[in-house]
């Protein structure tokens, strides 16, 4: 297990403040279009990172995606300074790629469409953060954007909060 820098919460909300492993992709995109309005319009969404959570996680559909709603409104990310232990997170691999042009090009699509917009993506960076979550019965709410989740929505989150209680260092207060 490695020691990953806690991101600082914007606000607290009530429950339990649990934090869940996220990677952080800082990219390059590169926009090409035979239509200058499109491609203007595309590049004003100022994208830069893209967030995909670490842990497995059920239907988007049904759920709604973590990854997508915390790339789409986090203005900036602040660690705290201190570092916690993460463990069963799993590790990028070739899906990574796959998730972070679905993601991008989710949020391009709100500005514009995309129907003939090449987009090229290079990740220039990467690390593995711990965000702040707080659990309240069969809800989740993170403290960065303040959204809401259902518990439901994370794979085996009762073995995975028990690795957490595991590694006192994990929690908060611990």
């Amino acid at each position: 297990m490695l020691g990953f820098p806690r991101v600082r919460a914007k606000e607290e909300f009530p429950g339990q403040l649990i934090h869940l492993p996220f990677w952080e992709f800082e990219v390059d995109i590169t926009y090409r279009t035979d239509d200058a309005k499109q491609r203007a319009r595309a590049m004003q969404s100022g994208l830069n990172r893209v967030f995909i959570a670490a842990f497995k996680m059920h239907s988007f559909a049904a759920y709604g995606n973590i990854s997508l709603m915390i790339t789409q409104r986090i203005p900036e990310i602040h660690t705290t300074g201190d570092h916690c232990f993460i463990s069963g997170c799993r590790k990028p691999d070739s899906q990574a790629g796959e998730l972070i042009e679905t993601l991008v090009l989710a949020i391009i699509d709100r500005k514009v469409d995309v129907t003939g917009l090449d987009i090229q993506i290079t990740v220039t960076d990467s690390r593995l953060l711990a965000v702040p979550f707080y659990l309240d019965g069969d809800l989740l709410r993170d403290g960065v954007i303040g959204e809401k989740y259902r518990t439901h929505a994370i794979d085996d989150l009762p073995g995975y909060l028990d690795m957490m209680r595991e590694n006192a260092d994990f929690t908060a207060g611990s």
